[in-house]
């Protein structure tokens, strides 16, 4: 009889799993593409208001660089307030902020509102990798991390997609009012299928984690000096310092290697073939879920993935057929695929004592990387060495390599 009464218990738990899966995957996948938005249309934004190249491309970094802050500032928010309350009012607050970005008639106020967009949408990064890391136990985190990560990796894919379509094919401010509602949609769906916390859990969270959970709730300057005690014991991690160098260059190189594509081949291609050559990336990030499956240890496949990040970087140096630049861009978009949920892996690894700290000090700085990347990249394709564009970040993904060999072996078990 209580073998009977399991069973259901059992796959009613996995039910309710799936769909909290499935609301973050989408939600990260339209949320993270906001970030790639104006790669495709660097043209528009130029005809719309006059502007260079440098200055177009702001519009890519003031989201990153707020994004980036953004996510040291929910975390804590959401240990007070509820993960779930802090992804919903964020995603109305993205919801709200890019619909009005329709109706911009200046580039400064172009500007301050995707501002506005990246500070809403640091609401849901790090406050869902908490979440799942409350929610699901360790055997299940490595593999739903690997589904969310798949959904961050396919929104610069995706984002790019949609602002490319809306750009060819409609008028490119209509990509804001279409994706503003889609973000109020998303709220919608997070608040009605996205279950709360188990309150038990919580309080075991509090308990474990009472020290720092105590400086959220009251800002005095003994706390402000605790946190600042606190910060620098996960700076003295020599291993979290090494993967927070290896984060940095992740979004620096996948977003400065499409900002190249995109000054590059924007007179050579028709819309329709930028817009396949950028669904064809898609293609390598699909195995994001199935990373955990190699039978490699976590570094080794982390060097294995870098090594082929700075291998397609380099082939594309050369003048090749568009057939050969999709193949190496499949393989690029593949090891990406392959070291994001690794570095989240090792961060929860060696940040484990303040792992709320340590992954929002790890979305600060991937997002930091790709708040730079469109500016370097753009300043690169425009000066006199523009045949070194992809070198430049290929020795970026060397580094890290560096950084990866001093790492000691792990698994995913």
């Amino acid at each position: 009889m209580g073998t009977k009464i399991g069973q259901p218990m059992i796959k009613i738990r996995s039910e309710h799993d799936i769909v909290i899966i499935l609301v973050l995957f989408f939600s990260a996948l339209f949320v993270l593409s906001a970030v790639y938005f104006t790669v495709p249309i660097i043209d528009e934004l130029k005809l719309a208001w006059n502007i260079n190249n440098v200055e177009a491309a702001w519009s890519s970094s003031v989201f990153s660089i707020c994004f980036a802050v953004g996510c040291l500032i929910y975390g804590p928010i959401s240990n007070y307030f509820g993960r779930k309350r802090v992804i919903v009012i964020g995603l109305i607050s993205l919801s709200i902020v890019t619909i009005y970005c329709y109706f911009v008639k200046e580039y400064g106020e172009f500007l301050l509102l995707r501002a506005l967009q990246g500070a809403a949408a640091a609401s849901f990064s790090p406050v869902a990798l908490t979440y799942i890391a409350e929610r699901f136990t360790l055997p299940k985190r490595v593999l739903v991390v690997g589904y969310i990560s798949m959904g961050f990796l396919l929104g610069g894919i995706i984002g790019q997609l949609i602002a490319n379509y809306f750009a060819a094919y409609h008028y490119w401010k209509q990509l804001y009012s279409w994706m503003g509602i889609i973000y109020g949609l998303l709220a919608i769906i997070v608040f009605i299928w996205l279950p709360n916390i188990d309150r038990r859990s919580k309080d075991k969270m509090r308990i474990r984690h009472f020290k720092i959970n105590q400086l959220v709730k009251r800002a005095t300057l003994d706390n402000t000096l605790d946190r600042i005690v606190i910060a620098l014991e996960v700076f003295r991690n020599k291993r979290l310092l090494l993967v927070y160098v290896i984060t940095f260059t992740v979004l620096f190189g996948f977003v400065g290697c499409y900002t190249i594509f995109a000054n590059m081949w924007q007179y050579q291609l028709s819309s329709t073939q930028l817009l396949w050559f950028r669904a064809y990336g898609a293609i390598g990030m699909l195995i994001c879920p199935f990373v955990r499956f190699i039978p490699l240890s976590l570094v080794m496949m982390l060097r294995l993935a870098l090594s082929l990040a700075i291998l397609a970087l380099l082939l594309l140096t050369f003048e090749l057929q568009l057939s050969i630049y999709i193949l190496i861009s499949i393989v690029f978009t593949f090891s990406i695929a392959c070291i994001v949920p690794i570095v989240i892996s090792l961060v929860g690894i060696y940040g484990q004592l303040h792992r709320g700290l340590s992954t929002s000090i790890y979305t600060f700085i991937l997002f930091l990387g790709a708040a730079l990347a469109p500016i370097v990249a753009t300043n690169v394709v425009n000066s006199s060495y523009r045949e070194f564009s992809f070198i430049l970040f290929a020795l970026s993904y060397g580094i890290s390599l560096i950084c990866a060999m001093h790492l000691p072996r792990l698994s995913y078990k």
